[in-house]
């Protein structure tokens, strides 16, 4: 690593799961930029150097930490030239995506990270995340503002970030020969079966059609000579014992995920009032004679108190309680849906943070490198 960076960049190399089964490299830095990289020494060299090393990732890449720069008034008022200039030529050569850049009315009252000298109300707008551009489907990014959202010994509040890319197949065909991940295939044919302990006959059956294979095709009177002969009777070995295998012992039956329940305290309250809803229904229709529960009695009644408010059309309860039920439904749906893109957007979250905490355990006696990582 070059001087200028060292004590100041942390960088890793992840693999992480597709969902089509593969996986994809990215390359996750933290940094923590000089405030001063236009003076004499190694720091003059920073920008171009971490320049240089977003530059050599084949993958996609993200940086994130303590930049020590703005880019705009809204993020402090004034000071701080070299290191803007500097940042912003960082971000054309690497053709990099500013996350703040995306939100256009930030300012220092609310999103600030670092707290303003003699001021509580606002800060300064120095820690960033910066990612490759050319495989970025969709970014965000916002300040952690509870009381206890402080990156510890600091005065700095926690930012955090949500990046999504899409699959770099291409990436990694126009250029294979500085990475080339190994690719996970789902195993379409389940594993052989392990026989019960009620079942140890099979294994002699197994062995004598194994000898009755080997004889019958004449594998053990062909001699290993060389490599060529050691190879093609290994092959032959090799299928003999996988055909007599699922044979004898058969497959293990897949594994089926089974499908998460989508629910949470509102969705749980819905579907509650479906089910009233749906009681008081049958109770209408039975000429008030089904048994239903007291709460679907009591749902019932706060029904037909509405319908009589609002009659005055030729609507019969009937129709009204079906009514109600499919607002619920549709409640319902949306319900669902809301959880279902919070869950999502959770697990994005995990899947790029899990890296950023482990190489934090690594670095935690490095109070400069802990620092970059917990500011995410």
């Amino acid at each position: 690593m070059q001087k200028s960076l060292k004590g100041r960049v942390i960088a890793v190399d992840v693999i992480l799961p597709m969902l089509d089964g593969g996986c994809a490299g990215h390359r996750i830095i933290g940094a923590y930029a000089p405030w001063n990289p236009g003076s004499a020494g190694d720091v003059r060299h920073f920008w171009n150097d971490i320049a240089q090393l977003c530059l050599s990732s084949s993958t996609s890449w993200m940086m994130a930490g303590d930049f020590n720069a703005t880019v705009s008034s809204c993020e402090r008022v004034s000071g701080g030239a070299d290191a803007r200039e500097q940042y912003r030529w960082f971000l054309q050569v690497v053709n990099g995506h500013d996350l703040w850049s995306d939100i256009d009315d930030r300012s220092q009252a609310r999103d600030w990270m670092c707290r303003g000298h003699g001021s509580h109300m606002e800060g300064n707008i120095i820690d960033w995340i910066v990612t490759s551009t050319l495989t970025l489907v969709d970014a965000g990014i916002f300040v952690a503002d509870r009381h206890n959202d402080f990156v510890p010994f600091t005065d700095h509040r926690v930012i955090i970030g949500q990046l999504s890319h899409k699959s770099p197949v291409s990436i990694w065909k126009s250029d294979s020969s500085l990475f080339n991940p190994p690719s996970r295939q789902s195993t379409a044919v389940s594993r052989v079966k392990v026989p019960l302990k009620s079942e140890k006959d099979k294994y002699q059956t197994f062995q004598d059609l194994v000898d009755a294979r080997i004889k019958a095709e004449c594998i053990s009177e062909r001699f290993v000579m060389d490599d060529n002969s050691f190879i093609r009777h290994y092959k032959e070995l090799g299928s003999v014992f996988k055909q007599v295998s699922e044979a004898v012992f058969g497959h293990k039956s897949p594994f089926v995920k089974q499908k998460d329940i989508i629910t949470n305290r509102q969705i749980k309250n819905i579907v509650k009032g479906i089910h009233a809803i749906g009681s008081a229904i049958r109770f209408e229709k039975s000429g008030h004679t089904a048994h239903i529960s007291l709460k679907a009695i009591h749902a019932y009644h706060c029904v037909v108190a509405d319908f009589n408010r609002v009659r005055g059309s030729d609507e019969t309860l009937l129709q009204f309680l079906a009514k109600r039920r499919r607002v619920l439904h549709k409640s319902l749906f949306a319900e669902r849906s809301k959880e279902i893109i919070l869950r999502a957007k959770l697990l994005t979250g995990t899947r790029y943070l899990l890296p950023l905490k482990e190489a934090l355990l690594r670095s935690w006696f490095n109070p400069t490198l802990s620092y970059c990582f917990l500011s995410l």
